[in-house]
């Protein structure tokens, strides 16, 4: 398996953040998933300080050298996952009155963001003209599967809304992580369709 899939098979995976952000927001109210995600964002920035310094964790080192890229090890390692945990805290914190909001916008990003690399790196033909770096075909493939994602938590026209400001934010030629933005853009158009 090439690189570039391992990592988007891991940002996929984001899929479980949102359930537990649910599960625990359900059960323990909103300090519980507040609480796990800065702790998450703290060990994961005190992990990437570590590697970089030489200090081997178990299992998040193995994690860094099967998955970063090799200009992102020295300088940045980890920094995809910090992203993710940032852009879910966004979310958790902007939309909080509405779980199904957060929830949706979190399955956004890990389902759209990650299968629109991977359609548009394997049949990405029809460059989109406000960013020749993206695909029309990869941002259809991600807006699909942010769709069903998003149908999950929310009704169909929140998900679709949701899902095409997601993919939209996924797609501009902006310098802020599309870890970010995207799950901010996706929650902030369902939380105005809701």
């Amino acid at each position: 398996m090439d690189l570039e899939t391992k990592r988007q098979l891991i940002h996929a995976s984001g899929v479980v953040v949102a359930l537990y952000v649910r599960w625990s927001y359900d059960a323990l109210g909103f300090l519980a998933p507040f609480a796990t995600l800065v702790l998450a964002i703290l060990f994961l920035y005190l992990a990437a300080e570590g590697y970089k310094r030489k200090l081997r964790l178990p299992i998040v080192s193995d994690i860094i050298d099967a998955a970063e890229r090799a200009e992102a090890i020295e300088k940045s390692p980890a920094s995809g996952a910090l992203f993710f945990f940032i852009g879910s805290l966004f979310s958790l914190v902007m939309f909080n009155s509405n779980i199904n909001v957060v929830c949706a916008s979190i399955l956004i990003l890990a389902l759209g963001d990650s299968v629109s690399t991977l359609v548009g790196r394997k049949f990405g033909r029809s460059k989109i003209f406000y960013n020749p770096a993206k695909s029309w075909e990869g941002s259809i493939g991600g807006f699909a599967f942010a769709l069903l994602g998003a149908l999950t938590q929310v009704s169909l026209p929140v998900a679709f809304i949701g899902a095409l400001a997601g993919m939209l934010a996924e797609s501009l030629p902006i310098k802020i992580n599309d870890n970010i933005t995207i799950p901010v853009f996706a929650g902030l158009a369902m939380s105005l369709a809701v």
